[in-house]
């Protein structure tokens, strides 16, 4: 299986452990594409949806990927905290309206659909989870105006519900879609996975300190979470 991590900015790449001393394979088109591992692709395509689109379709027709892992930052329409590690459930573009002729708001008529699903995102929740990076998941809007605050913003609010906003998820979500990506909703039907078991282990110790002063208590804990380091070495579809 081949995977590839799309990033906007070369700053959001090169948080990779690394990343910075890479030589490129090639620039095409602007976009610098990586190996950061065998099998392991990377690129930084640009900000907005026309960049995210255009190396997408580079990872996917010139490289051959099997999944694209979108990452960076987004605006939150939450109170979550800044720094929440967010997987996002589905895309919806926000900045499509063709409802002069009859369609729903967001609907992008070329593949006559709304929403983008993406690849089994409770799943992957799971697994960063278990490598003591917990993350929520959730909608994301996706188009060329990054701001959560404004009138603008609050119709989005309002007409997606979206958890989060950014400029390229979608983008890369619809050129998969135009590709024939499989969806499983919530599964892939006859799909398989194959992994082996790495390590079993114990995560850092979280100390607890109980306290009450009227009472004269106190008990100090510790506690490391179990944990199974599993290596994916197969996926069908």
């Amino acid at each position: 299986m081949k995977i590839a991590l799309q990033f906007a900015m070369p700053s959001e790449l090169h948080a990779l452990p690394g990343a910075r001393e890479l030589a490129p394979l090639e620039t095409v088109s602007g976009v610098p594409i990586f190996e950061i591992a065998p099998d392991i692709l990377a690129c930084a395509g640009g900000v907005s949806k026309v960049n995210a689109a255009m190396a997408a379709e580079l990872l996917c027709l010139r490289y051959g990927v099997d999944l694209i892992v979108n990452a960076g930052v987004a605006g939150c329409f939450t109170d979550l905290p800044t720094g929440t590690l967010v997987v996002a459930s589905e895309f919806v573009q926000h900045d499509v309206d063709t409802t002069a002729v009859g369609d729903p708001i967001g609907l992008v008529s070329t593949v006559n659909r709304v929403d983008f699903p993406t690849w089994q995102p409770e799943c992957c929740a799971e697994l960063l989870a278990s490598l003591g990076h917990p993350a929520v998941t959730g909608r994301v809007s996706t188009g060329d105006w990054f701001a959560v605050k404004g009138q603008r913003a609050e119709w989005i609010r309002g007409t997606f519900s979206p958890l989060l906003t950014e400029m390229e998820g979608g983008a890369i979500a619809q050129v998969f879609d135009g590709e024939k990506a499989t969806f499983g909703t919530p599964v892939v039907e006859g799909a398989s996975v194959e992994g082996t078991i790495v390590k079993n282990g114990k995560g850092k110790k979280i100390r607890i300190f109980k306290y009450n002063p009227k009472k004269g208590y106190r008990k100090r804990q510790g506690h490391r979470q179990p944990y199974t380091k599993v290596e994916i070495t197969k996926i069908s579809v």
